[in-house]
């Protein structure tokens, strides 16, 4: 899906057709394998299109795209979630924590800036989809924090796509 995210035209009214024509030629560009070419929902890439982080993506000013970053950040920051990794000790909070990692889509539009990242989790409906909210969170949180160093300004919307279901949250 990465893959695809990567080259993918985000117009509001793009068409699993046309998704399904780009996942050809991926394939036959050797960017996919046969395997991935047919384990991927071209509904649920339109889908994305047709969200509000597609047609925010689609309309944006700038966009990176597999954004690689490397950071430091005090760990007050990165384990800002007290139910997730417990209290840090004050000297522990004041350390800084060396973070790595790619940025699926970081984009500035008429709103400001923003990330997108996408998911393959399955989200069968419910309870099951407030967890992975609420896994993933402090990864974006992170992640927002790593382009704020870069730009030096506020990221403040931040999305998670999840495939399974074509389901777009904004954190």
């Amino acid at each position: 899906y990465h893959t695809v995210m990567q080259h993918l035209d985000p117009r509001p009214d793009l068409t699993s057709n046309e998704v399904s024509e780009l996942l050809s030629e991926l394939a036959l560009r050797e960017l996919l394998t046969e395997e991935q070419h047919a384990a991927i929902d071209a509904k649920a890439v339109a889908a994305f299109a047709a969200s509000e982080p597609g047609r925010r993506m689609a309309a944006a000013v700038r966009q990176f795209r597999e954004l690689p970053f490397t950071v430091g950040l005090p760990a007050a920051k990165v384990y800002a979630s007290p139910e997730e990794y417990g209290e840090l000790d004050e000297a522990t909070a004041r350390d800084t924590v060396l973070v790595q990692g790619v940025i699926d889509c970081l984009f500035e539009d008429d709103r400001g800036f923003a990330i997108v990242d996408y998911k393959t989790d399955d989200t069968a409906r419910g309870r099951r989809l407030d967890e992975l909210i609420r896994r993933y969170r402090p990864q974006l949180t992170v992640y927002a924090l790593a382009a704020e160093e870069a730009l030096g300004c506020a990221v403040p919307d931040r999305y998670l796509y999840f495939f399974d279901g074509a389901v777009a949250v904004k954190l």
